[in-house]
């Protein structure tokens, strides 16, 4: 047996655990719903700003894009949202290639 078996062994026990803990914050996340609330206010917020633009007279052609103008802090929040989940998502990806590497390191070990 070789002697840094158990060692590898360790680190695949411990990247297991960090996989479930990252699971764990991504199902936390996406069950906040924070993401879906976010985009949600953003998109009345930008209808209710298109609405009192086309009251104004301001035209058609150009009332959207000044409505989602005006709300470009809510826009903002939607995207760090976003970026926050695709982050947490790689992270996770990364940690089980991690994994995927040491499971292949245990196993060339154990068959020497």
């Amino acid at each position: 047996m070789n002697p840094e078996l158990p060692a590898v062994a360790r680190k695949i026990n411990a990247l297991e655990e960090d996989i479930g803990r990252q699971c764990q914050q991504l199902t936390k996340f996406a069950a906040s719903e924070k993401l879906a609330t976010a985009l949600a206010s953003y998109d009345k917020s930008v209808e209710i700003a298109l609405v009192k633009l086309q009251s104004e007279g301001v035209p058609a052609t150009v009332a959207k894009d000044r409505a989602k103008g005006m709300c470009e802090s809510q826009l903002f929040a939607v995207k760090s949202l976003e970026i926050k989940w695709k982050a947490m998502q790689s992270i996770l990806r990364a940690t089980e290639s991690r994994l995927n590497g040491q499971q292949s390191i245990y196993r060339h070990f154990s068959e020497i």
